[in-house]
């Protein structure tokens, strides 16, 4: 495998840690952002000798200060940038608060599209770049307290079919992952709103159970070493038998 460099958000827990894990190759280069530099040092050391990790500390839900936080992890090419980072927050419509809106909206969309405007803006016109969001399948399925989060997904969908038009021309490959409920820290908010009813929640809503990290980080891993160069600008959506 010939030398790559991935920039990879939320590189220390669920999904995006997973990944950062299977790229255990000598020739990679994962630039791992996160904020909290002890978790991703430890990463980093966790890793050491499998596969380079450079720790860089940014704080997603301030889109208006990553041309500055990213400004050195930037300065050389990118061959990958996936946008693991994200924030839940479930309420009812009638109850919710426009301050975890907006956190939700900075980390999960926000964000993604702030960092992908600055790695275009320096990448060479002949050299691919391969973008992968994480998106969710509450994206184009409606469930009880959560459209907030629907809304963040929905926007990330949305702006990647857009986008996928722009950067045709540029050798820029877009797509995002749409998982149902994944093995994570966010299913504890899940269980915090059904209480005692969460399991029986979760095996009507996607009858193979719970995806695993490392399942949506294949996924991940297929959209970013594949031989073909014509998908962009759509999502795959991960069911876990769900119709």
């Amino acid at each position: 495998m010939s030398e790559k460099t991935f920039l990879i958000t939320g590189a220390t827990s669920g999904i995006g840690k997973a990944l950062v894990c299977s790229l255990r190759n000598k020739g990679i280069k994962v630039l791992a952002v996160g904020r909290s530099l002890e978790r991703l040092n430890d990463l980093a050391s966790a890793l050491e000798g499998q596969v380079q990790v450079v720790p860089v500390l940014a704080d997603l839900e301030k889109p208006e200060l990553l041309g500055s936080e990213l400004e050195d992890a930037l300065a050389g090419p990118i061959d990958g940038f996936v946008h693991c980072a994200g924030f839940s927050r479930f309420f009812d419509v009638r109850k919710f608060k426009l301050a975890d809106l907006e956190r939700m909206m900075a980390v999960n969309f926000y964000s993604f599209a702030e960092i992908l405007k600055l790695i275009v803006r320096k990448k060479e016109k002949s050299r691919r770049l391969r973008v992968v969001g994480i998106s969710s399948s509450a994206s184009i399925r409606g469930s009880s307290k959560n459209a907030g989060y629907a809304a963040t997904k929905g926007a990330m969908d949305s702006f990647v079919k857009s986008a996928a038009q722009d950067l045709a021309s540029q050798n820029v490959e877009i797509n995002t992952v749409q998982p149902v409920f994944v093995d994570t820290r966010m299913v504890d908010d899940v269980k915090a709103v059904y209480g005692d009813e969460a399991d029986e929640f979760f095996r009507k809503s996607q009858p193979l159970g719970l995806l695993d990290p490392d399942e949506v980080a294949e996924q991940i891993r297929f959209l970013l070493f594949k031989k073909g160069t014509k998908v962009s600008g759509t999502s795959v959506y991960m069911n876990s038998g769900r119709s």
